[in-house]
């Protein structure tokens, strides 16, 4: 998936470094160089936009470092226009259909599609349309990469399926936005009814507004177990906020109401602090509540920020679940880990 960077040298490595730091993020870039390995610096690296940095490399003499970053960026560059050629056909046999659906996090902008790396289709569907939807898929060339039928309807919020002539293409159809047994209590109602309109290849669609997909995308990064760089969703973030007007009494309402006040300060904080997004001060203090998942949240945060995305659940994801969960869901938290291990997915 990723080009072979183990052999870099600390001279080369320097040398792009020097130019990274004249892309748009250098702050950013600065400090995870600071914090993290030689590989994993090039990775998150080629999670920014650089390409306008890449265009003029030759002119450093960075031929080497640029064709690795050039190949990574090619690579997520075919993935997603494969990804928008399925979305469009799925829009149109969804609307055929006459299933509700919900485009979900970057998919939803396209302005958002040049600038980062997408490796999967997310899309919110309701669950009367769910065996439907399935189908739709099924006739598209995708299959499911279920752990088990009995696992999904019990355990998960969402369905992963890849294309069987290309599996590095995912789509996966949601239930809610949040996974199964997690702290927060996310009105679905509410996301429906607050959804807008858009329309893609002029193939109409809908996707959440700008307030709730800003919450979805910080509990994305902030809590969602494996994915351990947070940094892309963040910068996501940050660009909705400096192009779009947010309504922020109503992002900052429902974020409190659904107990994602937290995860959303810190997101929200993360982008003002690295991508110099306009968050006014009186929301952070708003959804600042010093209580113990704020500081729980403060002390693991370190860790998600500072870790590659990584590809299994570990023991760190489990006691991360566990300690935020409702106390009526830790047991069956640990339900599902333990019929994962027994069944071996």
């Amino acid at each position: 998936m990723y080009p072979p960077i183990h052999k870099l040298m600390d001279r080369e490595l320097k040398l792009c470094l020097e130019l990274l730091k004249r892309s748009p993020n250098r702050t950013t870039l600065n400090r995870l160089y600071r914090s993290v390995n030689k590989e994993k610096f090039i990775l998150i690296s080629s999670e920014f936009p650089i390409e306008e940095e890449l265009k003029t490399s030759k002119r450093y003499r960075l031929k080497e470092i640029s064709d690795i970053l050039n190949k990574s960026l090619l690579i997520c560059s075919f993935r997603k226009k494969l990804l928008y050629d399925n979305l469009i056909t799925l829009i149109k046999r969804f609307n055929q259909e006459k299933i509700d659906f919900i485009i979900l996090k970057s998919f939803a902008y396209s302005e958002l599609i040049k600038t980062r790396r997408i490796s999967d289709l997310d899309f919110l569907i309701k669950a009367e349309s769910l065996n439907k939807c399935l189908l739709i898929l099924r006739e598209m060339g995708f299959e499911t990469v279920m752990k088990s039928e009995y696992y999904f309807r019990t355990f998960s919020n969402e369905v992963t399926m890849s294309l069987k002539s290309n599996p590095q293409i995912k789509v996966e159809p949601h239930l809610t936005i949040t996974p199964k047994f997690s702290p927060f209590a996310v009105d679905n109602e509410s996301l429906w009814n607050n959804s807008k309109i858009k329309y893609f290849d002029g193939q109409k669609a809908r996707a959440l507004s700008d307030e709730h997909n800003i919450i979805h995308i910080s509990i994305h990064a902030l809590y969602q177990p494996a994915l351990s760089t947070p940094f892309r969703d963040i910068y996501v973030i940050s660009k909705i906020i400096s192009n779009k007007r947010i309504n922020w009494e109503s992002l900052v309402n429902d974020a409190l109401q659904w107990n994602a006040g937290n995860f959303l300060y810190y997101s929200l904080f993360l982008a003002k602090k690295y991508f110099n997004a306009k968050v006014p001060k009186s929301v952070l203090v708003k959804l600042k509540k010093r209580n113990l998942q704020y500081l729980l949240l403060k002390f693991m945060l370190f860790k998600k920020l500072n870790f590659l995305r990584r590809k299994r659940y570990d023991v760190d994801d489990l006691l991360y679940e566990l300690i935020f969960a409702k106390f009526c869901d830790k047991f069956n938290i640990i339900r599902r880990v333990t019929y994962a291990i027994k069944s071996k997915l």
